[in-house]
């Protein structure tokens, strides 16, 4: 199902309740920058088996709300670009994700400027190696969770994390109770940009 509705511009709203995904592996850019769509029933879709989710719903900037916490992503490994440039999303809920075979989540929620509360708490990032600009210019953000956040596969490079929350004026609060840095250089690269 790669791409398979890329660029479908004027797409409003889908109905894909009933589709068997059951065996996809591939989901890459499957509403890629389907800028006009305001709703999607995903309710049913298996991804047990998904391995690629980069740019799904890269620049869905009319989606408001999207529930995807019945989504299993445990054999997922890239989402890089997932939700970036959905602008207007102000509830996402990704709160069951496991993620324990997640390499690369780069400008995961970039852009995502309507977001004021998100819950990763369950990410598991350990074996990430790319994890920059995660959530660069999520201006509105003011919750964060990221619990579980490993930072053990960028060990070498602290400054894959610097521009992590570059632009999230808003962010009061960040949940880290587990999170394990490799150094405590990667947190001050991720954090010195954090602007007051």
């Amino acid at each position: 199902v790669r791409n398979i509705f890329h660029e479908c511009f004027e797409l409003t709203e889908l109905d894909l309740s009933h589709w068997d995904t059951s065996n996809c592996t591939n989901l890459y850019g499957i509403f890629n920058k389907c800028t006009k769509l305001q709703k999607v029933n995903l309710a049913s879709w298996d991804t047990s088996q998904g391995t690629d989710l980069g740019y799904m719903f890269n620049f869905c900037s009319s989606l408001k709300e999207l529930d995807l916490s019945h989504f299993n992503v445990t054999k997922a490994e890239r989402m890089h670009w997932m939700f970036c440039g959905c602008t207007n999303l102000e509830k996402l809920n990704v709160s069951t994700w496991y993620t324990p075979k997640l390499q690369n989540c780069l400008n995961m929620f970039e852009l995502c400027e309507s977001l004021v509360e998100l819950d990763v708490s369950l990410f598991y990032t350990n074996g990430a190696t790319d994890i920059d600009n995660m959530f660069l210019k999520c201006t509105n953000l003011e919750v964060l969770d990221i619990s579980n956040f490993h930072f053990g596969g960028i060990k070498q490079n602290e400054n894959l994390c610097s521009l992590m929350f570059l632009d999230c004026s808003k962010l009061k609060h960040i949940s880290m109770i587990y999170c394990r840095p490799s150094s405590f250089n990667t947190l001050q690269s991720a954090f010195n940009r954090l602007e007051p």
